[in-house]
């Protein structure tokens, strides 16, 4: 459904998946001394149509600190949201515009010609739109596209995985200053572990996690700003971004595969079935992701 991390950004890609921005047009957002910079303007230089789509853009780009060992970096999403219901989203028509002068576009890693695209299909979920520079074959910008049918109702099965705080509880000490912090917490999330939940096609992972906290009575600790730094059950401790770790945190699966852009970027397509937020020790290896 996605496609898997390039070796030249996995570390960074985790990091975006810890990092949940809110969709505002040209907004920054304070964390810790990074900022997050979301643009939902039309790019210069690449735009895709299709007949009886709408297409909406977003640019999240992460800036590090002054100093920082991690180089900035950027993801470009859209979206083709359509209205006709009949439209058949594993075999979609696209035209595309962008320099042919200076780049080649590859689908999927498959070089294609011209600016009319068929047979596009965005029914398992995002489709790679990559730009090649010309001169040096290197890629240029990837952008990652999805599409759905405005009022389509998704099933999601959202599911909170705490399986490594749990083992860390097993063999730390009580002396631990996160001790009974995390066994408390742990007792809240022994009670709202999965539920059902339903979204329509074009919502974003971070409105699905919204409404599963809601129906579990969970509390999302820097939701309204953009930045998940807390899961926790009403009553309860939570777990805490850098609790036990220095590398901790909320991460997210859809359909058991790590995204690499961050849950308000990620839009919800009517192919998904699952998604799983698991707490990490060590930036998202433990739960599965890319290696550093």
């Amino acid at each position: 459904m996605f496609k898997k991390f390039r070796k030249s950004s996995k570390i960074l890609s985790l990091i975006l998946a810890l990092i949940m921005v809110l969709g505002l047009t040209s907004t920054v957002f304070a964390a810790g001394e990074d900022q997050i910079i979301v643009d939902t303007s039309i790019p210069r230089d690449f735009r895709i149509m299709a007949d009886g789509g709408e297409t909406s853009y977003k640019t999240v780009t992460v800036k590090h600190a002054e100093g920082s060992q991690w180089p900035d970096d950027t993801k470009y999403t859209a979206y083709l949201n359509f209205t006709n219901s009949s439209i058949d989203l594993a075999n979609v028509n696209v035209k595309v515009r962008y320099d042919s002068n200076l780049y080649n576009l590859e689908v999927n890693d498959e070089l294609v010609n011209g600016s009319n695209i068929e047979n596009i299909d965005f029914s398992k979920g995002y489709v790679n739109f990559t730009l090649i520079n010309i001169l040096d074959g290197r890629e240029y910008r990837n952008y990652q596209i999805n599409a759905g049918i405005e009022g389509t109702d998704v099933e999601l099965l959202v599911t909170f995985n705490v399986k490594n705080a749990t083992n860390w509880l097993r063999n730390a000490s009580r002396d631990h200053k996160d001790y009974e912090k995390v066994e408390n917490a742990l007792q809240g999330f022994s009670k709202a572990q999965a539920t059902p939940v339903t979204v329509k096609a074009g919502d974003t992972a971070m409105e699905a996690l919204e409404k599963a906290a809601e129906q579990l009575d969970l509390e999302l600790d820097g939701a309204n700003q953009g930045y998940i730094r807390q899961i926790n059950k009403r009553g309860y401790s939570g777990l805490r971004e850098f609790d036990m770790t220095s590398q901790s945190g909320w991460m997210y699966k859809i359909d058991g595969i790590m995204p690499n852009v961050g849950a308000s970027q990620c839009t919800i397509n009517s192919s998904f079935e699952s998604m799983e937020w698991g707490f990490t020790l060590n930036w998202g290896q433990d739960l599965g992701g890319a290696p550093w």
